[in-house]
């Protein structure tokens, strides 16, 4: 959450222009249990998964037509029954 300016008549971004990147960036509560990390680590692998399964960077979407790759289309995809590469 940002922290408010110290006064009204400031300007409302010179609490961020006059410090470092690394005094705004300080995480200041950073005790997190090993269950908590282990779970974070789970719920962030399972959205990269997700992202990596879900994305796809052509510009029709993957039914498009793509005359020079059409091996990378999802239609030859399916086609080939090879499943698509994650990465985790």
């Amino acid at each position: 959450m940002p922290k408010p300016t110290s006064s009204t008549g400031q300007d409302p971004l010179s609490y961020y222009t006059s410090r470092t990147v690394e005094e705004l960036t300080r995480i200041e509560n950073n005790d997190v249990s090993a269950e908590q990390a282990e779970r974070h680590c789970i719920y962030s692998r399972l959205v990269f998964a997700i992202v990596a399964d879900a994305f796809n960077g052509n510009k029709k979407g993957p039914n498009g037509t793509y005359p020079g790759r059409v091996g990378q289309s999802s239609r030859a995809r399916d086609q080939a029954c090879v499943a698509p590469a994650h990465i985790y």
